[in-house]
């Protein structure tokens, strides 16, 4: 047999115009790649500063291996008929007298697989379609794995590692590499590959052996990551949140006073004890959103607390944020009804001012009395 020799394809040259749209396409999809990765970073940040989670946390909700979450394996339609059958089965027992599910299919296979077999193509469709709608309706958490994150680091430098000496030896170039891990709750360790020189280097220069300089590395990384305030997104401990809470209403009382032109000679303070008398009826303005009853947040327990802090805390379109508002003379009128109503019903709502305790003068005998022992102190002193 003759021998084929293989021809390089030719094509035609591009023209300018043809150049042009190729590199203009180029450059939206350059764009929109990076606009997916800003929005990406952005969605994270949002996501972890209003549901309390840190970064990393909510970053491996979304990012999985380099990869976006992986998309699970078709619906099969075996699995959906087993579920239905086993739902069927259990639907008049009792609880503790159920089946299993292992139970079931050994017990059942053989009918289940008869039964399987006999299904039309439209009784299929709509096994899958039931098993997609459930999928949808399911929450997907993603959970910390240090170890399986530990054995792709490994692999990973692995790789890196036969790749960087292959390079070397081709082209006679130092390197000087390490990784460490990025969090205390991740397994790997330190990652050192080096050169000759780069080994050289390190305990000439820095004076010091390479596994030193990693492990002094990954302290650094540890110690600064988890102490950034961006990354560390947990709550506040009670007494801090509490704080928080109090300051944001103090805030925001100061500022709607100022915005509605409400002078005073000294400064408004928050009154918790007495809010619908000296706060509401005084000034005519009102806290809107507050989780329980309006209160010292001292005196609303933890859990009222952080919900609190979060609605204090959610931006101005939010419907669940907590803020102050101003109330019309209507709704001012129809507040101090209310008051009155509560407060003829036994309700406590008008704190009373405690009264001064004034020291009683003392009366004429005492006084009397008082100069006629000083005078006798006297009469002794000269005596002496």
């Amino acid at each position: 047999m003759a021998p084929t020799h293989s021809q390089k394809t030719r094509r035609a040259k591009l023209t300018v115009a043809q150049k042009a749209e190729r590199r203009e396409r180029l450059e939206d999809l350059s764009r929109a790649i990076q606009d997916a990765q800003d929005t990406y970073t952005e969605t994270a940040k949002e996501i972890a500063g209003k549901h309390h989670r840190t970064l990393g946390w909510t970053k491996n909700q979304l990012f999985i291996s380099g990869r976006v979450i992986k998309q699970r394996r078709g619906p099969n339609v075996w699995n959906a008929f087993v579920r239905a059958k086993l739902a069927e089965a259990n639907e008049d027992l009792p609880a503790g007298r159920r089946w299993k599910l292992k139970d079931f299919v050994k017990s059942r296979g053989v009918e289940l697989t008869r039964q399987y077999a006999a299904l039309a193509s439209s009784e299929r469709a709509t096994l899958r379609e039931g098993l997609l709608n459930m999928r949808e309706q399911r929450v997907r958490v993603v959970r910390a794995n240090p170890r399986a994150i530990q054995k792709d680091a490994d692999n990973s430098f692995k790789i890196l590692k036969n790749e960087m000496t292959a390079l070397c030896h081709r082209t006679s170039m130092q390197v000087f590499y390490f990784t460490v891990r990025g969090s205390a709750d991740h397994y790997q360790t330190p990652k050192f590959f080096a050169t000759r020189a780069g080994e050289n280097f390190v305990r000439e220069v820095l004076g010091m052996e390479p596994e030193t300089l990693a492990y002094k590395f990954e302290s650094w990384v540890v110690n600064k990551m988890d102490n950034t305030a961006p990354l560390n997104t947990a709550l506040p401990k009670v007494p801090k949140a509490i704080s928080m809470c109090r300051k944001y209403i103090q805030k925001g009382l100061e500022s709607l006073l100022r915005e509605i032109g409400f002078k005073t000679a000294k400064k408004v303070t928050m009154n918790y004890d007495n809010y619908e008398a000296k706060i509401v009826e005084t000034f005519g303005v009102a806290l809107v959103g507050f989780p329980c009853k309006v209160g010292n947040p001292g005196t609303i327990g933890t859990k009222n607390v952080y919900r609190l802090l979060d609605a204090l805390e959610r931006e101005d379109d939010d419907e669940k944020r907590c803020y102050w508002a101003q109330l019309s003379d209507d709704e001012l009128a129809a507040r101090k009804e209310a008051n009155k109503r509560r407060e003829a019903d036994g309700e406590q709502v008008y704190k009373p001012r405690k009264a001064y305790k004034r020291k009683a003068a003392p009366s004429r005998e005492q006084r009397a009395h008082d100069i006629v022992e000083e005078d006798e102190d006297e009469d002794e002193e000269l005596d002496e």
